[in-house]
């Protein structure tokens, strides 16, 4: 097989939030070099999220894994001389780097339709998508600009892999090169002991990103309809979210965003953990990573019908209404049935990154042979 390296650009920052586009790449690093392409910032964006620490362009992980903190001056999109000129110039460095990290036979990898510009730049040889959501409906007001962009992306792409059978149904219209790859978990991190003893206090808990698509006032619900157990939430709030309601709730605790390794300490305190998700078009297309990080430690999930989890069932209680999904929070925290408990571990450990990651070399080997 010829060997390759791999330009990944991603839509997020490697320190945040310990999810697919870091799982699959760290794995791919084992073999293959990786230039991981963080999202790219201003000066004043850098400043403000980082100080002065986020100047850091280039950061090494492993001797194989490197991430690139890519900065422009300023954004100069309503000024097009002035862009292009931005433009050239960290084109130019981005080849710059690529050039000093000896890499060759490469691979462009996709995360985002947002840098469709550097297609050719580095004279790749192909091009992956690895498309995770149904991103125009993050903002049904932009979805035709969205899906423009990504509509070209897929026009390119030698092979697209997706998550969610919905994605696979909506991606191989515009391309047939798509295979689905389900998320995964890393088993052994989050594989954590049950808690043998009778706790006083039960926890109900979540861990993830509280955004739009997280049911805000299904958890309020929840809590005061269980005003003696502890509903604990680990991870970050989006401003839109009403975090006042939540505080207000004796019983609701807001841990904030946690270090990845700091997680599995969450979860063992959790009798019961939660993926409490609206219902809507781009929830019909997520398949949730938290679903296989939960069932890795064995324990119940109570999750909205999200086509994604409802091939779960009866291993995950699914409530299609607040006032079931509520009710399954009680049955579950008192079920006791340890062959569930295997089966749940039994799911985790076939849907490891390991495997997805085995996958994904298959394809690439037909594509480079």
């Amino acid at each position: 097989m010829l060997d390759y390296s791999i330009i990944c650009l991603s839509s997020i920052d490697w320190n945040f939030m310990h999810q697919r586009p870091q799982q699959i790449m760290k794995l791919l690093s084992k073999k293959h070099p990786i230039l991981y392409i963080e999202p790219t910032k201003t000066w004043e964006g850098c400043l403000r999220k980082q100080g002065i620490g986020g100047f850091k362009t280039l950061r090494k992980i492993n001797s194989n894994l490197f991430v690139l903190n890519p900065i422009i001056p300023f954004s100069a999109r309503k000024f097009p001389y002035i862009n292009n000129k931005i433009n050239n110039e960290f084109h130019k460095n981005l080849q710059k780097t690529v050039f000093d990290l000896g890499f060759n036979n490469n691979i462009l990898w996709f995360y985002t339709y947002n840098q469709n510009d550097l297609i050719g730049l580095f004279k790749e040889k192909y091009i992956i998508y690895d498309c995770v959501d149904d991103h125009a409906q993050f903002n049904p007001q932009k979805a035709k600009i969205v899906s423009t962009k990504e509509d070209y992306l897929l026009s390119k792409a030698d092979h697209v892999f997706v998550t969610a059978e919905n994605l696979y149904n909506k991606v191989v219209k515009k391309n047939k090169k798509v295979t689905i790859n389900r998320n995964g978990v890393d088993v052994s991190h989050f594989m954590v002991p049950l808690n043998p003893e009778k706790k006083e206090k039960k926890v109900v808990g979540f861990i993830g990103a509280i955004f739009d698509w997280v049911d805000v006032e299904l958890i309020q619900k929840a809590a005061q309809s269980y005003p003696k157990i502890t509903f604990s939430l680990v991870g970050p709030i989006q401003n839109t979210i009403d975090k006042v309601s939540l505080k207000k709730l004796p019983n609701v605790v807001l841990h904030g965003i946690q270090d990845y390794n700091e997680l599995p300490k969450f979860i063992m305190e959790f009798d019961v953990c939660l993926i409490p998700f609206k219902i809507s078009q781009l929830t019909m297309s997520v398949n949730p990573v938290k679903l296989y990080e939960y069932f890795a430690s064995g324990r119940p999930v109570v999750s909205t019908a999200l086509p994604e989890v409802l091939p779960y069932l009866p291993y995950a209680y699914i409530g299609n209404t607040h006032q079931e999904f509520i009710s399954l929070i009680g049955r579950a925290l008192e079920e006791d049935n340890i062959e569930w408990v295997r089966i749940r571990k039994k799911i985790a450990a076939d849907n490891s990154w390991e495997s997805k990651v085995i996958e994904m070399e298959k394809v690439l080997k037909n594509l480079v042979i």
